[in-house]
């Protein structure tokens, strides 16, 4: 072999091999570089529940127990703020405000290959938070208490509380029965102190004036009544948005309330009569008496009737005869005088009367035709 290619072979093998080292260790550092991307890729994450990608989520805790994933320590903290600041009044002086329970953020611990975390929305946490979670009561029975009243008193439907009270019979509530009830309780407390300003309705007063031309019962507005304002300062406390004290700084009425008035029926039906004359049923019969409670006779009844809406009859039962306008007594109506030799009767509808009867019955009821009717007298038009 000649001596000078051997050489010259040897000088070319050994670049080649240079050359090939040389790329073995490019390729290395290329894979190695590779790795670290793809490594760095892979780094844990959260996602919106629209699917965008969170690197660096925030976790809230209420007195250490996570409540909510923010999407950013900003997110966080205004959650926070939103917390603290969430029963205040627009435009007033804080004086103070403050949340019993601490509440902390802090960035999520994010592990590999744990299961991708979604971030809260922040409105329905606030609401979840502020709203809180249900908690079983007790409550006791009270007389008169029905399902029904407990229900609606509690905003709950009938049929939510028997699913809380499956062992109890709820159509047979006795008083003392204990049930189950569930209150809503929020997860924070907020007490504030603020000074407020705010506009105050003023209620305005009633004149009434009786009127004969209406019946009892019935009204009639002469002028409307208009609610006057007056603006108000005052240092309101709250505990989660509910006022628990109030001290009034100052207050100006700003417009002056206008009275109503209204016009009072003072005339009777004969029905408004029968009613009130009913009551007296059971009193004593006392001849030549003009109580209702204390005795009457029967034209001393139908006079101290009359006499309560207004209306002056004599007393003697002849007298009464001539009294009102004549009607017939299939055209009677409650409240009518049934006139009878030495008698005298009110018509309370139905064939029926109420009356004075006598020392052994008292005020009592019959039929009107017991007696012969000598008239039958319309006093209320």
């Amino acid at each position: 072999m000649d001596i000078k290619n051997f050489f010259k072979n040897k000088d070319m093998n050994k670049k080649k091999k240079i050359k090939t080292g040389i790329g073995v260790a490019l390729g290395a550092v290329i894979i190695a570089a590779g790795t670290l991307v793809a490594l760095d890729i892979t780094q844990p994450y959260a996602i919106t529940a629209n699917g965008e990608v969170v690197e660096e989520p925030w976790d809230v805790a209420i007195n250490g127990e996570t409540v909510c994933m923010a999407a950013s320590e900003e997110e966080a903290n205004q959650l926070i703020e939103d917390i603290t600041n969430y029963y205040l009044t627009d435009d007033s002086e804080v004086k103070k405000v403050e949340v019993e329970e601490e509440i902390t953020a802090q960035p999520t611990e994010l592990k590999r290959g744990m299961k991708t975390p979604v971030v809260d929305d922040m409105d329905e946490t606030l609401d979840y938070i502020m709203t809180g979670v249900e908690e079983k009561v007790t409550y006791k029975i009270k007389k008169g208490d029905t399902a029904w009243e407990i229900a609606n008193d509690n905003d709950i439907s009938v049929d939510e509380l028997e699913d809380w009270n499956k062992d109890a019979d709820l159509e047979a509530l006795h008083e003392g029965d204990i049930i189950n009830l569930y209150e809503t309780k929020p997860l924070v407390t907020v007490s504030s102190v603020e000074e407020i300003t705010y506009t105050k309705e003023i209620d305005y007063d009633t004149k009434y004036i009786k009127s004969s031309k209406l019946y009892i019962g019935e009204t009639k507005v002469k002028k409307e009544g208009e609610k006057g304002e007056k603006v108000v300062t005052a240092v309101v406390t709250k505990e989660n948005g509910e006022t628990v004290d109030r001290q009034v700084l100052s207050s100006e009425t700003v417009k002056e309330p206008v009275k109503a008035v209204i016009y009072k029926g003072t005339k009777a039906r004969g029905s408004a009569v029968v009613d009130y004359a009913r009551q007296f049923i059971g009193n004593p019969y006392v001849y030549g008496g003009a109580s209702l409670t204390g005795g009457t006779d029967c034209s001393g009844f139908t006079m101290s009737v009359y006499a309560h809406f207004g209306y002056s009859l004599p007393h003697n039962s002849y007298a009464q005869l001539n009294c009102g306008k004549a009607v017939s007594y299939s055209e009677a109506q409650p409240g009518d005088l049934i006139i009878y030799p030495n008698h005298v009767a009110l018509y309370a509808g139905g064939g029926m009367i109420i009356h004075a009867s006598s020392p052994r019955t008292g005020i009592t009821t019959g039929s009107a035709t017991y007696r012969t009717i000598l008239g039958v007298r319309r006093i209320i038009n």
